[in-house]
C-alpha cells in the first residue's frame, strides 16, 4: 500500500512547494514593482526638470513586460518553468540595480533603460501564474491562478508602503531617497528569483497533469494553427481589450479627478479602489470560472468594463464617491476577463505549445497597455475624460462579438472539468 500511495504523496507534496514558493515569489515581485512605480515618475521630473516625460518610466517598465514575456515564454518552452522565473526575476533585479545607479548618476536615460530591464521581472511575475496552474488538474487550474493573481494585492499594499521607510533609511548616504522604492524591486525580484531556483524542483512543467481536458485536434495542432485556435482567440481578444481600456481610463482619472478639485488624499482614495478591484476578488473569479465556465465569468468581466466606462463619463469630474465606484468596477471587470482568460490558456492549448503561447498572448496584453498608457493623455488631451471612458466602453464590443461568435466552438475543443 505504502508503494501505491508513495508517488501521489510525493507530488502531493511537491504540487503544495510549488504553489506556495510561486505564490510568495509574485507577492515580492509585485511589491518591487509597485515600489519601483511609485518613485518612477518623481524621479522622471527630479533628473528631467520637467513633468512632461514623467510617463516614460513605467511605460518603459510595461514594455519590459511585454518584451519579457515574448523572451521568458521561450525560455520555458526549452528548458522549464524554472529557468524561465529564475532568469526573469534575475534581469528584473539587475534593471532595478541600474536604476537605483541612474539615480545616484543623475542619468534620465539610463533610469529608463533601468526600468525597461525591470519590466522583464514583472514578465516573470505574470507567467508564474502559468507554471502553479500546470500541476493542478483541469477541474482547479482558473481557481489557483486566482490566487496567485491575488498575490499582486500584496504588492499593491506593502510595495508603495516601503518607499518611504526605505528612504529615510539611505538619509545622509551617497543614494538620493527617491532610489528607496527601485531599490526595494532589485531585492525583492532577487528573493524571488532565489525562491524559485531552489523550492521549484521537480520543474513544474516535469509534474504537470495530463492534457485530458484538451481536444484531440486542438493536442495535436502546430504552433501557427493554435492562433487559429477559438480558445487562443477569445483568450487573446479578451484579454487585450480589458487590459487596453483598463490603462486608457485608469491613467487618466487622477488627473480628471484633479481637475475637478480632488485633493490627492481624494485622488489616493480612487486609486487604491481601483486596485481593490483588480486584485483583491481574483480567487472568487477564478472559483467562479472553474464552477460556471471561463466564458460566462469573462462575459461578466465585459459587461463590468462598460458599466464602469459609462459611470467615469457621467461622473462630475470632482464626484469622488462615484469615480472611486467607476474604477473599483473597473478593476474587478479586468480581473474577471484576465484570471478567465488565463485559464482558458491554461487548460485550452496543448502542453508542448502552452508555454509560447502564454506567453505571446502575455506579449500582446503588456504591449497593448503600453499603447493605452501613451494615448490616454492625448485622447484626454484631444476630446475629455468624458469620451474617453465612453470610447473604452465601445472598444468592448471587439471581445464580445467574438465571444457570441466563438463560444460553441470553444465549449467543443474543452471537455467538461
Amino acid at each position: 500500500m505504502d508503494t501505491l500511495d508513495g508517488p501521489h504523496v510525493h507530488a502531493a507534496r511537491a504540487r503544495t512547494r510549488i504553489t506556495g514558493s510561486v505564490f510568495l515569489a509574485v507577492a515580492l515581485g509585485t511589491i518591487g514593482l509597485f515600489a519601483a512605480v511609485t518613485v518612477a515618475p518623481l524621479v522622471a521630473v527630479e533628473l528631467t526638470g520637467t513633468s512632461a516625460l514623467s510617463g516614460l518610466p513605467t511605460a518603459a517598465a510595461l514594455l519590459g513586460t511585454a518584451l519579457g514575456a515574448a523572451v521568458l515564454s521561450r525560455v520555458m518552452a526549452q528548458r522549464g518553468r524554472r529557468a524561465g522565473l529564475v532568469l526573469g526575476f534575475g534581469v528584473g533585479a539587475f534593471g532595478a540595480f541600474v536604476a537605483v545607479v541612474a539615480v545616484v548618476l543623475g542619468t534620465f536615460v539610463l533610469f529608463v533603460a533601468g526600468m525597461l530591464a525591470l519590466g522583464c521581472g514583472n514578465g516573470a511575475n505574470q507567467l508564474a501564474r502559468y507554471a502553479v496552474a500546470d500541476v493542478h488538474p483541469a477541474a482547479r487550474r482558473t481557481t489557483v491562478l486566482g490566487w496567485v493573481v491575488w498575490a499582486g494585492t500584496i504588492g499593491a499594499v506593502v510595495g508603495p508602503s516601503l518607499v518611504d521607510p526605505v528612504g529615510q533609511v539611505l538619509a545622509g548616504s551617497a543614494v538620493p531617497l527617491l532610489a528607496g522604492g527601485v531599490l526595494v524591486a532589485c531585492v525583492a525580484m532577487l528573493i524571488s528569483g532565489g525562491l524559485c531556483g531552489a523550492l521549484l524542483r521537480p520543474d513544474p512543467a516535469d509534474i504537470a497533469v495530463a492534457d485530458d481536458d484538451v481536444a484531440a485536434d486542438a493536442t495535436a495542432a502546430a504552433p501557427v494553427s493554435a492562433w487559429r485556435s477559438p480558445v487562443v482567440i477569445v483568450a487573446l481578444t479578451a484579454m487585450v481589450a480589458g487590459q487596453f481600456v483598463m490603462v486608457l481610463i485608469m491613467t487618466m482619472t487622477p488627473v480628471h479627478a484633479s481637475a475637478g478639485g480632488a485633493d490627492l488624499g481624494a485622488v489616493g482614495f480612487i486609486m487604491s479602489a481601483h486596485v481593490i478591484g483588480m486584485y483583491a476578488l481574483t480567487p472568487l473569479a477564478g472559483a467562479l470560472a472553474d464552477r460556471v465556465g471561463n466564458m460566462a465569468v469573462i462575459a461578466v468581466g465585459l459587461v463590468l468594463i462598460v458599466a464602469s466606462g459609462v459611470m467615469g463619463a457621467l461622473a462630475p469630474a470632482g464626484d469622488v464617491a462615484v469615480l472611486s465606484v467607476a474604477l473599483f468596477v473597473l478593476g474587478l471587470g479586468w480581473s474577471c476577463g484576465f484570471v478567465s482568460a488565463s485559464g482558458l490558456l491554461a487548460r485550452g492549448v496543448a502542453s508542448a505549445q502552452r508555454a509560447r503561447m502564454q506567453g505571446a498572448v502575455d506579449t500582446a496584453v503588456y504591449g497593448s497597455a503600453t499603447i493605452g498608457s501613451l494615448s490616454s493623455g492625448v485622447l484626454i488631451a484631444v476630446a475629455g475624460y468624458t469620451v474617453l471612458c465612453l470610447v473604452g466602453a465601445a472598444l468592448v464590443a471587439v471581445p464580445a462579438v467574438v465571444l457570441l461568435r466563438l463560444r460553441p466552438a470553444v465549449t467543443r475543443s474543452l471537455r467538461p472539468a
